[in-house]
């Protein structure tokens, strides 16, 4: 068991699981809607979630996290660019382009969370614009990324992992701005034999800040969401490699599960792949 749990956290993040008053530096729209929408308390219970996400980390996550979703597109637009003065963007202007990806399970899922990321968008003006292929699911892929590319970009992208890839591929979508992306559910993907395609997400964007055929070093955070607890050494073992930039690796767990969200600090890549191969 402690070769699984790693080292104890530090102080400033070793905290009551239900603290009184948890406070982050949000946008002014983002903490009017709380205020307004009076989620002071359902934060207090995803602070664990939601502040390796602000402060910038790469983020495991593993359980249910039910009711999830607003509060990780509050983290997105908290991150992103969302000023007045954001041009739109065509797929051949240089930016902004697309500052998030968000990744699904299933179209119907997609469409859920478009319309969640819309109502938490609103709240920007402009609003801040949310791109789902389930709206137009009689239209074929093709035409779809036609669309796509000839209208402006979204600033987040929701979609299945094959309809991602496909405007990814095919220059629909520029992920060149992309400064985060949500695996949400990502085990049900691999369940469902679509796990190479996530894969191939992450190299394409892991790749997109390459100049001159020269690697930078990638500015890019990743959110790993894995509903199943047990799964996560197999899944990671798998995508761990891309993820990277320098940053920390923060895993942590679903309270309602566990009863105590447990973070580990600061696990970094190459520690959680021989982890994965090793345990």
């Amino acid at each position: 068991m402690d070769e699984i749990l790693g080292p104890e956290p530090p102080e400033h993040l070793n905290e009551p699981s239900e603290p009184e008053h948890v406070t982050f530096d949000l946008k002014r729209e983002l903490a009017e809607m709380i205020d307004a929408d009076n989620l002071h308390g359902e934060i207090s219970s995803f602070h664990y979630l939601m502040r390796p996400i602000f402060e910038g980390h790469h983020v495991l996550a593993m359980g249910p996290f039910h009711s999830r979703h607003t509060f990780l597109f509050i983290c997105i637009l908290n991150l992103i660019n969302t000023s007045t003065n954001r041009s739109p963007t065509t797929s051949s202007s240089l930016s902004p382009l697309c500052q998030s990806i968000v990744l699904t399970s299933s179209p119907s899922f997609s469409y859920v969370l478009h319309k969640i990321a819309n109502r938490v968008g609103s709240h920007f003006h402009p609003p801040i614009h949310t791109h789902c292929c389930f709206h137009n699911r009689t239209t074929g892929a093709q035409t779809e990324a036609t669309e796509l590319s000839t209208s402006p970009l979204p600033e987040i992208a929701v979609d299945t992992p094959g309809r991602m890839l496909y405007y990814l591929q095919r220059g629909a979508l520029e992920s060149r701005n992309l400064g985060i992306i949500v695996l949400d559910g990502v085990d049900e993907p691999f369940d469902r034999g679509f796990g190479e395609q996530v894969v191939d997400i992450l190299r394409l964007c892991s790749c997109s800040c390459s100049l001159g055929g020269e690697r930078r070093a990638k500015k890019m955070q990743v959110v790993v969401h894995v509903g199943d607890m047990c799964r996560w050494r197999e899944i990671w073992g798998l995508i761990g490699e891309f993820v990277g930039g320098g940053k920390e690796v923060v895993r942590v767990w679903d309270e309602s599960v566990l009863r105590q969200t447990v973070v580990l600090w600061p696990w970094r890549v190459a520690d959680w792949v021989r982890l994965g191969a090793n345990t």
